[in-house]
Parts: C-alpha cells; structure tokens; sequence
C-alpha cells in the first residue's frame, strides 16, 4: 500500500480473514492516504457486518446491493437505501433480529 499500487482498497471481512484482520488493513490505508470501501457482493445478513465496520472506519463508500434485502424479509429491521445512505442498525448486539418463526420451520440441510 506504501507504493501506490492501488487506488481504493475493498477488503472483505468473510474472505480477509473477519472484523479484526479487515480494520487492519483498512487502518493500514487509511494511513497512506488510500480510501477504503468494505466489500461485500453477498446479500442477507453478511451486509450487518460491513455496515457497522464501515461506520467504525468512517468510510466514503459502501457496496451495497439495494435490492438484494427484499429477498430476506426474515430479518429485522429492513435495511434501506436513503439518498444513497444505509442507516446501521442500533439495537443490542449486531442490531438485526432474525424470525424466530422462520427458524423453528427451518430444514436441517447437513448434519455438522
């Protein structure tokens, strides 16, 4: 990052290694002056994430799909778009609810 190499820095906390190793290297950005935008191409709840460690960084840009909430009406409160905004959620913990009635009449898939 030092040199130059890139113009803005997406690091992604599911593929960089979580919340710690991703405000690491946005940190380290940030530093040399480099912006940063959390990256995220997954809908549903992976976004509660990247919302509330974007906040934390104070970052310029989000990538947030607006329409991909719809699909996941199981999760409240609904996330939305507002003049290009994403309110984070700021209930206890990550501020996200998940349909408790959702979870009962859900299918075990695999057997962990």
């Amino acid at each position: 990052m030092k040199n130059r190499v890139a113009d803005i820095i997406q690091p992604d906390i599911i593929y960089n290694g979580g919340i710690i190793r991703t405000l690491r290297v946005a940190q380290e950005a940030k530093k040399v002056g480099i912006p940063v935008a959390i990256h995220n191409p997954r809908p549903g709840a992976d976004i509660i994430y990247t919302l509330h460690l974007a906040s934390c960084l104070n970052t310029d840009y989000l990538e947030y799909t607006a329409n991909s909430q719809e699909q996941y009406n199981w999760l409240t409160p609904k996330l939305e778009a507002k003049n290009g905004l994403v309110a984070v959620p700021q209930n206890s913990g990550l501020g996200i609810s998940i349909d408790s009635n959702l979870l009962r009449r859900a299918k075990r898939i695999r057997n962990w």
